[in-house]
């Protein structure tokens, strides 16, 4: 024990309490010490407690100040303390014998830069210690910051008071080079230890009571008057602020600042000041909240996915996806292969947003149950009714994202019907019935525990596994035949069939509100072979700081994908690879978004444009409808300047949409208003573009 400890106790009118506080101190079985005492007015007796105790022991350092506020005097305490490591003890409280031996330890083995102990309560008129933590529940808890947020709500054995107040810690003295005490600040232990935590790389936290608070009735009782009152109202606002400075989410903050405001108006209130200004404030901020909605709830709806760990981008894709839009999830991973460590790891981030994922396992028993030549995982939401203990669970696939709010449906109702989901419109049942996509559905898993659909759809498909052409899609529909809830198209747009459902985009939405992207034509393959790619690559990319963004749970628009406008496009749709000047121009304009796009699998030489920052390549996109119109809508202009036949449709779709067309003369095979130019004057063409683009800025 060679690195000394500064302990710093503020003292103001503590007589009766001071020298239990002392020889607390004095008795520490760590003893290299300094003990800073800061006498900031005390009218009382404790100066001269504190100058005997200063003649005692060489190690007590004493200083006496007009009363500038506790504040003041933890700034005196800190400008002269000479330690390795900080701890303040307030006066009128104690500490255990092994209180700064433990916090010392701890600290140096977990190599942290603060460590925290829990406290006990003692009640001096009752003579009675009434919050007390036993020896058997002793544990350890390190927090990196981002963990250290959550843990400021955690309310099991007051940790959250615990974290918070300024005692009851061991910190490293070079954290306040740069953080010093809010002057005159109510709230002040909370503001200086949130900065401080967020500065340091680990906290360490000790479930042990080492400090002991002291309820004396001598002691002032807290006065919600206006000024104490708005200044608290302030540091909270503070508080707010620095935490979504950070990227962290606010709902439990806004939780607590909704609360405080409640309990001011109420204090205020009993104390017959509602006609004053802080009244007035006071009410009008939470008037203003109460606005937007409570999105912090205990009770969570069920969320479904099933799939094994190749999917594991896919999975946190559509979660990250569904918690953009919404709070309170809990979802169930139905899988054989994912590890503890990542449930561990993303519950983490979940618990932030008042969500959670369930690690639903099945093993070889599971799966020996029924017959499959087809990938078991997609036969894994059979056991949804197993794991699921809610009534009603979303099951959605892991190759589709959410863009918006899906709470309707946890209320929908079925109609006595075990789903509802979104006709499949590519195929059709045995004599020409109308099948689901089950790729989406809303199951009441209360009705599928008391039918045991689980037995039925394993039997099915152990006899029908070979005979039918949609797997388990096929075998859902043989189950549930005409017993289903038909929903909208809205619920899972399959990128694929849009152009058969008749769909057409519901007014105020810029993306279909559930987009599923099926077949082989997925998102993160290097060639776009399908229309939204850009929005399963927004939510893939996201970090858990942006999902936080959507505070107000927004359904997706355009603008969050594109906050700085869409960048300007141009298209080149072709069935040959062969294109003059195409790379040239690519070079020439690389703030310039180029979309190359076939109805045919592209060469290995048109697959390489990728490589370049401004390229996405289409690929096979023949009969991809909603595609070409994707296409058309996203792109300010087509170049017209690839050899071969060309495709009509898309040219009359610019001409139509009055979308200027560029081409090479000696290309152009149709008359579509194209401004052309000769191969050689390629260069006039792209400035024409760039100033196309200034233009549109």
């Amino acid at each position: 024990m060679t690195e000394k400890i500064s302990v710093i106790i503020p003292v103001y009118n503590v007589e009766n309490q001071l020298q239990t506080c002392l020889d607390s101190v004095l008795s520490q079985t760590y003893q290299n010490l300094e003990i800073i005492l800061i006498n900031y007015g005390s009218t009382d007796n404790s100066d001269a407690i504190c100058r005997s105790y200063a003649a005692r022991d060489s190690r007590i350092l004493y200083f006496k100040k007009d009363n500038g506020g506790l504040s003041d005097a933890r700034h005196i305490g800190i400008r002269q303390a000479k330690g390795t490591y900080v701890t303040y003890v307030d006066a009128e409280d104690w500490v255990e014998p092994t209180y700064l031996e433990e916090l010392y330890k701890t600290l140096q083995a977990h190599k942290a830069d603060i460590a925290v102990a829990n406290y006990s309560v003692y009640k001096e008129s009752e003579d009675l210690f009434y919050f007390y933590i036993k020896d058997e529940d002793y544990y350890e808890q390190v927090y990196s910051p981002a963990q250290i947020i959550d843990g400021l709500f955690e309310e099991t054995n007051n940790i959250n008071i615990a974290l918070i107040s300024a005692t009851g810690k061991l910190y490293k003295r070079s954290l306040f080079n740069d953080l010093l005490f809010p002057k005159e600040h109510a709230g002040e232990d909370g503001f200086f230890n949130l900065k401080a935590y967020l500065m340091s790389e680990r906290t360490v936290y000790l479930n042990k009571g080492l400090y002991v608070y002291r309820e004396s009735p001598e002691m002032p009782s807290a006065t919600w008057m206006q000024d104490w009152m708005m200044t608290l109202v302030y540091a909270m606002e503070e508080r707010l602020a620095i935490v979504a400075s950070h990227g962290f989410p606010l709902e439990k903050y806004m939780v607590t600042y909704r609360q405080m405001l409640e309990a001011c108006l109420k204090n205020v209130e009993e104390q017959g000041l509602r006609d004053s200004d802080a009244y007035r404030s006071i009410q009008e901020k939470f008037q203003v909240l109460s606005l937007a909605p409570q999105r912090y709830e205990t009770k969570k709806r069920a969320i479904v996915l099933a799939a094994n760990y190749t999917y594991v981008d896919q999975v946190l894709t559509t979660i990250k996806s569904i918690v953009f839009h919404h709070r309170n999830i809990r979802f169930y991973l139905i899988n054989d292969d994912f590890s503890q460590e990542w449930f561990r790891g993303l519950n983490r981030h979940l618990a932030a947003f008042g969500s959670e994922v369930i690690n639903c396992r099945v093993d070889s028993s599971h799966i020996k149950q029924f017959k499959t030549n087809s990938n078991y995982a997609s036969y894994l939401r059979y056991f949804v009714a197993d794991f699921v203990s809610e009534e009603r669970a979303l099951y959605l696939d892991s190759d589709m994202v959410v863009t918006g709010s899906l709470e309707d449906l946890f209320t929908l109702d079925l109609q006595g019907r075990p789903l509802a989901a979104v006709r499949d419109y590519a195929v059709q049942g045995q004599d020409r019935q109308a099948m689901f996509d089950a790729g989406f559905m809303v199951i009441d898993t209360a009705y599928w525990k008391q039918y045991n659909m689980r037995r039925h759809l394993i039997d099915m498909t152990s006899e029908w596994h070979d005979k039918v052409p949609f797997a388990e899609q096929s075998i859902l529909n043989m189950v549930f035949c005409n017993n289903w809830l038909t929903l909208s198209f809205d619920n899972n747009y399959a990128v694929t069939k849009s152009s058969l459902s008749g769909y057409h985009l519901p007014n105020g939405q810029d993306y279909p509100k559930v987009l599923h992207y099926t077949s082989h034509r997925k998102p993160w393959l290097p060639l776009a072979c399908q229309a939204y790619r850009e929005v399963w690559w927004f939510y893939a990319q996201m970090d858990w700081s942006g999902v936080a963004e959507n505070a107000a749970l927004l359904p997706l628009s355009e603008d969050m994908i594109y906050p700085k406008g869409r960048p300007f496009t141009c298209l080149v749709y072709t069935n040959i690879s062969e294109i003059p000047h195409l790379t040239d121009l690519i070079l020439a304009l690389p703030k310039v978004q180029f979309k190359i796009a076939s109805r045919q699998h592209v060469t290995d030489k048109l697959a390489q444009l990728i490589t370049y920052p401004n390229v996405t390549v289409y690929s096979a996109i023949a009969g991809l409808n909603g595609l070409d119109l994707e296409l058309v809508r996203t792109s300010d202009l087509l170049l017209d300047i690839n050899p071969g036949r060309k495709v009509v449709e898309i040219l009359d779709a610019f001409r139509f949409e009055n979308k200027p067309i560029l081409g090479f003369e000696d290309l152009k095979s149709t008359k579509h208003n194209q401004q052309t130019y000769s191969r050689d004057r390629w260069k006039e063409m792209a400035e024409t573009i760039r100033q196309m683009r200034k233009k549109s800025l």
